[in-house]
């Protein structure tokens, strides 16, 4: 079972999450904060965790699809669900 990174730095099962940033997350191209913007996923957003997880420069970034459309996300801003 791959492991994904949630929030609080646990490890889960999850294989979808919800957006808990009070003012949206950004979901990006690249997992860089630089990365081209693809979009601004509002409190509550539910997202398929996909299987690649990077870490970079002290942040961990989560490769997620919402719809149709995959990009990358902060995953402390992330909060497993069902």
């Amino acid at each position: 079972v791959y492991k994904r990174q949630v929030e609080g730095g646990s490890q889960a099962a999850a294989t979808r999450a919800e957006v808990t940033a009070p003012f949206g997350l950004n979901l990006r191209a690249d997992a860089q904060a630089d990365g081209a913007l693809l979009g601004i996923l509002e409190p509550g957003t539910k997202v398929l965790l996909l299987d690649a997880v990077l870490r970079k420069d002290g942040s961990t970034w989560q490769q997620v699809q919402v719809d149709e459309q995959q990009g990358w996300v902060l995953s402390a801003f992330l909060k497993a669900c069902d």
